[in-house]
């Protein structure tokens, strides 16, 4: 089978599994050495990804596997783009004699312009930050000790330098003071374990979704420089990107770094 063969079976394909990692809860992202293509690893077949993922937990990259039904392959394929991946590797190992595909997503799939769309309607998309906070989330977390750890300083410079610069959604719910007649809006908060208090920020709708499920709750645009002023003299303890997936928490301190890095 040629690769356009291949690509041609794509919009026919009833499942795959993917390669997840355990330290952001999504889909692991690897780098290609040569060409520097931002890739995840997708298996036709559930027993090659398994394998595929105890080889990786096995070499301290905490991995597991996310299976896709027909209904929900396409829609997996379209979310790559809002973490920065532009490619797949598809493999089939027990196909005769093998069967690995590296893919570029354009080859198959066409996503619109958002540029195209008005500033004011233009949907919130962080593909750039997404991809450094995955790729930086993925190694810090690893169970290995710090030495052990490849390129966390300059990993941790572009996510940081991209958080900074980005603009995201933050939730927002209702809230009656006693004594007035009218709720007002405020800034949702989160707890963890220990009862601190975090505002949480997504990159995009598909991870706010992923937080608030069906609930359609009102939300706002805001620039970091924002979400600073709010640490200042607020009661949060940090913020928490992407709380449902990767929740990459930086503390007032944390925050405070950044602004002063990057937007002063």
């Amino acid at each position: 089978m040629t690769k356009q063969d291949f690509i041609r079976t794509i919009p026919g394909l009833k499942k795959l599994s993917v390669i997840f990692s355990q330290s952001t809860r999504m889909p692991m992202v690897f780098c290609m050495d040569v060409t520097m293509d931002d890739y995840v690893c997708v298996y036709l077949e559930e027993e090659d990804a398994l394998e595929k993922a105890r080889a990786l937990s096995e070499d301290k990259r905490p991995a597991f596997v996310v299976n896709c039904k027909e209904k929900e392959v396409f829609p997996f394929f379209a979310e790559l783009r809002l973490i920065g991946v532009n490619a797949i590797r598809f493999v089939s190992a027990n196909a005769e004699g093998g069967v690995e595909f590296f893919v570029q997503l354009n080859e198959f799939l066409k996503f619109p312009d958002i540029n195209t769309i008005p500033v004011e309607k233009r949907p919130i998309e962080n593909a750039t930050l997404q991809l450094s906070m995955l790729y930086f989330m993925q190694e810090v977390r690893r169970p290995v000790e710090p030495s052990e750890k490849k390129n966390l300083k300059e990993l941790e410079e572009e996510a940081s330098a991209n958080i900074a610069r980005s603009k995201f959604l933050i939730p927002l719910h209702e809230v009656k003071t006693e004594g007035e007649e009218q709720s007002k809006r405020a800034v949702m908060l989160i707890k963890n374990n220990n009862e601190e208090v975090f505002i949480p920020l997504f990159t995009d709708g598909a991870e706010l979704r992923k937080f608030a499920k069906e609930n359609k709750m009102p939300i706002f645009v805001c620039e970091f420089k924002m979400v600073a002023d709010m640490m200042k003299n607020g009661k949060a303890t940090g913020i928490a990107v992407n709380p449902a997936s990767c929740n990459v928490i930086l503390n007032k301190m944390g925050v405070a770094s950044l602004e002063k890095r990057f937007l002063q």
